[in-house]
């Protein structure tokens, strides 16, 4: 009977037990929205300024100039792009009675990434029309343990609609 009970406490103290690993977030990272209007390339100097992680950004609207590349081409240069493919989410290029886009979505994006776009932009005359989407978001990368300072200090940024920790269900 003793060890019955025994074991009985050692199960309910260890069902106690706070364990680190899943407290509710994704240790490292954090989940921003941006304010209406709001750029990649606003986005992105934020990101550099404060020297984090872009795991991923979402939603970034680009217009196509018909005169200097074709949606075929813009989609082969795409297509050659790692860090616009995650998975099964990738790019999207759309055509409108007033003008051809494509909707981009970066990850695991970088300084070299980043240096690889803007010749990107420019080689394809891309114009970033952020008016065009209003959903903007992505997870940041950022030092284990300073989830919440970050959280607290990019809530000051003008461009941060909204910002929280990484939470997983």
């Amino acid at each position: 009977m003793r060890s019955i009970c025994l074991l009985a406490l050692l199960l309910l103290m260890h069902g106690c037990r706070k364990d680190p690993g899943l407290d509710g977030f994704v240790p490292g990272e954090i989940i921003f929205s941006l304010q209406l209007g709001k750029s990649f390339v606003e986005t992105y100097d934020l990101i550099d300024r404060h020297d984090l992680e872009l795991k991923e950004g979402l939603g970034f609207v680009y217009e196509v100039d018909s005169t200097i590349a074709s949606l075929d081409s813009v989609r082969t240069v795409f297509a050659t792009k790692a860090y616009l493919t995650n998975g099964g989410r990738t790019f999207g290029i759309f055509q409108i009675e007033h003008g051809a886009y494509v909707s981009t979505n970066f990850f695991a994006f970088d300084q070299a990434d980043h240096l690889d776009w803007v010749v990107t932009v420019a080689q394809l005359g891309l114009i970033e029309r952020p008016e065009l989407e209003d959903w903007k978001w992505g997870i940041l990368g950022v030092p284990i343990g300073t989830e919440n300072a970050w959280v607290r200090r990019l809530r000051e940024e003008p461009i941060i609609k909204a910002v929280q920790l990484n939470h997983y269900i």
